[in-house]
């Protein structure tokens, strides 16, 4: 560890500051002459003058007795012990600044108020069921989030797995039940996504329109739209012919029909751009779940 000038000073005249006090006894001062402001001699108080020339160099260094190198007198002592407190606080002013500590250190000291640092909480996680309930109180299939290799898998009623979803950056691959890659979903550079067969044939093409969607099948003939209106979103067949409308509910989402009855929800998501796949007209139960897996994972 380096020394620091300043620092190695102060406490130089921190261990001298006793020796400059007792140089001269505190009950001995020094004698002046108004005249001339001469020193003229000692005087220890309450006894009488001593002159300066009877100190002569060579006396005994004794209580009383000093040497002519030079007599400090209370005064000088004053000031010496007046000015060493001011001069150590310029002295370690004057020294560099203390390094900030490293963050890892920072974070592991205890906070003023003398708790532990808490860490921040954990961002939200991603849904780990979602259960398709058509009618609301019977499942009708279940994608369920899973660690390595195909990120979700989908079962059918009775638990059997249907079908897995691997996701990538800007797609989603599908598997079925035999591991056979049997469609995709790619993201579009215009923010729609397109749906291929495992031969790359475009099977349906989706683009943005007022909030909503627009869905065409690969000969460009329209499949279904949805629109947005208010807080729920209306999902129509190619004809226009009402399908459901999806809106969010308390860690669900819930359809209904044209006239409010309750068709189903899928649970265990909030959001209706998501869900509102799984009901899409003239596909099958994989095709929907894939379009919801993609809709909640590539962004």
């Amino acid at each position: 560890m380096r020394a620091r000038p300043g620092l190695m000073v102060a406490l130089l005249l921190a261990w001298l500051s006793p020796v400059l006090a007792e140089t001269h006894p505190p009950d001995w001062v020094t004698a002046i002459r108004p005249s001339d402001g001469k020193v003229v001699g000692v005087v220890q108080m309450g006894g009488p003058l001593r002159p300066l020339e009877g100190c002569r160099p060579g006396l005994p260094k004794t209580r009383g007795a000093f040497s002519s190198r030079g007599v400090v007198s209370m005064s000088l002592r004053r000031r010496v012990q007046a000015v060493l407190p001011m001069l150590l606080l310029g002295l370690l002013a004057c020294g560099p600044k203390p390094q900030a500590l490293p963050p890892e250190v920072q974070s592991a000291l205890p906070t003023p108020t003398g708790q532990e640092a808490r860490p921040s909480p954990p961002q939200a996680e991603a849904p780990s069921t979602l259960e398709l309930r058509m009618p609301v109180d019977v499942v009708r299939g279940t994608l369920v989030l899973q660690e390595g290799g195909e990120k979700w898998r989908l079962f059918d009623a009775a638990r059997k797995p249907v079908a897995a979803f691997k996701v990538q950056p800007d797609r989603v691959k599908v598997k079925d039940a035999t591991d056979r890659e049997i469609l995709k979903i790619k993201r579009k550079t215009d923010g729609g996504w397109e749906v291929e067969d495992a031969a790359g044939t475009r099977l349906l093409r989706a683009k943005r329109k007022d909030g909503g969607w627009k869905v065409s099948d690969g000969k460009d003939a329209l499949v279904a739209r949805v629109r947005v209106e208010g807080d729920l979103l209306r999902l129509e067949d190619g004809s226009g012919r009402f399908v459901t409308s999806a809106r969010q509910g308390s860690g669900e989402v819930r359809f209904h029909g044209a006239s409010g009855e309750e068709q189903g929800a899928l649970r265990g998501v909030t959001d209706p751009q998501a869900a509102v796949w799984f009901m899409l007209p003239g596909q099958d139960p994989i095709t929907q779940a894939a379009l919801v897996v993609y809709s909640l994972e590539v962004k």
